[in-house]
């Protein structure tokens, strides 16, 4: 007779045995991962606070005055040190191989995914210039490890390498952003996984464990306070805040697209000399404008409690500048948090500036600085799904959905718009993908 070629009947218990051992390791990466996120935030509280005694960046650098300008300096300057170290004896092509860029073709099963020694020297660089109480996310260094975790793991034992790369950085956006349903549209939009059974549900199995780890072990709460008046008037406010948040979440979106251009192609911003301009604006800003200093969820927490003038300039102008010559500086770390400072910022000063003109709104300022913050991720990070329900779920309020649904739907609209008139003009459009996208 014919030999079968097929394995003898270990396909069923050694099939089932084999995800097991997948779905094992995905939780315990996810478990990893919510540790990791609170390690981050515990190491930053307690530097903080054992040399300033406050945990509060902001306050710090309000409290201590222009002295801080060289602590701010000399930690942009030794995380850029790192990242440009990195990316140097990385490979040929530096950027490839690091950060989310790399971890997204693992999840996709497209390469084997980063060194967890860079990966782990990048997140350094970000702790470093947070510590440094510079203008940066630090977010991104809990999803890069996560993620990096997943991909040696899977590599160690030989199987499901994407899934676990992939389920890493669901579960380290989940423990960073208290949003286990973004966690698992932000793999789908980043990593592109649905075509891949198993990987999606790895993710969703991971985004589910990390935020339990997160909120049942580690006493994880809602990011936001809630919000104060009527859903209709959140929806005017949407209208109100649609075109300044969208226009400039795009316009952070298009400078930190060019640093990233110049970083890779050896523009000026590798040179001496642009590098040492980054960094001084970097430590100016931050020593000029307090509130720039952080992740931006501190600021975007002083302006929930009454806002005037001072603030919204101090998120709207003074956060993008400052991010932008952090990055620029070559310092690893992420931009979600500051494009959600940088678009609140952005409605505040609407807001100020029509009540300066007699103009009545129907709601709250924070009400509507939360709409404008969706529409920061949507058109910032190009990520409307994300954008759809992070907000809601770092408020602790899915109830806003239908209100987050309609600000993404007019921004997506007009950001389309936006790229259809510049493409006609033959103007180069900002990428999808960037790595600090976290």
């Amino acid at each position: 007779g014919v030999t079968s070629m097929t394995a003898p009947d270990t396909v069923p218990g050694s099939r089932l045995g084999d995800e097991l051992v997948v779905f094992g390791a995905v939780a315990a990466i996810a478990v990893a991962a919510a540790l990791v996120a609170h390690g981050v935030r515990e190491l930053g509280t307690v530097v903080l606070e054992g040399w300033w005694g406050d945990a509060d960046p902001t306050r710090v650098v309000g409290a201590a005055g222009w002295p801080v300008v060289v602590v701010v300096l000399v930690g942009v300057a030794v995380a850029a040190a790192i990242g440009r170290r990195v990316a140097r004896t990385s490979t040929s092509e530096p950027r490839d191989d690091l950060g989310l860029a790399s971890i997204s073709a693992a999840g996709r099963g497209e390469s084997a995914g980063p060194s967890m020694r860079a990966t782990l020297a990048r997140a350094s660089g970000t702790v470093v210039a947070g510590l440094g109480l510079s203008s940066l996310g630090r977010e991104s260094a809990i999803v890069e490890t996560s993620g990096a975790l997943g991909s040696v793991l899977g590599r160690r034992l030989g199987r499901a390498g994407p899934a676990l790369a992939a389920g890493g950085v669901a579960a380290g956006f989940a423990a960073a952003y208290h949003a286990p349903i973004a966690a698992v549209l932000y793999a789908e939009e980043h990593l592109r996984v649905r075509h891949d059974r198993r990987t999606a549900a790895a993710v969703l199995v991971a985004a589910l464990v990390g935020h339990a780890t997160t909120v049942l072990v580690l006493d994880g709460r809602p990011i936001f306070s809630g919000t104060t008046g009527s859903r209709t008037g959140m929806l005017a406010l949407a209208a109100v805040v649609l075109v300044p948040a969208a226009l400039a979440s795009r316009g952070f979106l298009v400078l930190r697209d060019r640093v990233d251009s110049s970083l890779a192609s050896g523009g000026l911003l590798t040179g001496v000399a642009g590098t040492a301009s980054m960094l001084v604006v970097a430590a100016l800003v931050v020593a000029t404008v307090p509130l720039t200093s952080g992740n931006g969820m501190e600021a975007i927490r002083h302006a929930s409690a009454g806002a005037g003038i001072g603030i919204a300039l101090a998120l709207a102008v003074g956060k993008l500048a400052a991010t932008t010559a952090t990055l620029g500086s070559g310092a690893p770390g992420g931009v979600f948090s500051p494009t959600l400072a940088v678009s609140a910022g952005w409605a505040l000063l609407t807001f100020l500036g029509l009540e300066a003109v007699g103009v009545t709104l129907p709601g709250s300022h924070w009400d509507g600085m939360l709409v404008a913050m969706t529409i920061g991720i949507a058109v910032g990070l190009r990520a409307p799904l994300v954008a759809l329900v992070v907000v809601p779920e770092m408020v602790g309020d899915l109830s806003l959905l239908p209100i987050t649904a309609t600000a993404v739907a007019l921004a997506l609209g007009l950001d389309r718009s936006v790229d259809r008139l510049l493409a006609a003009r033959g103007a180069r459009l900002p990428g999808d993908l960037h790595p600090e996208d976290s």
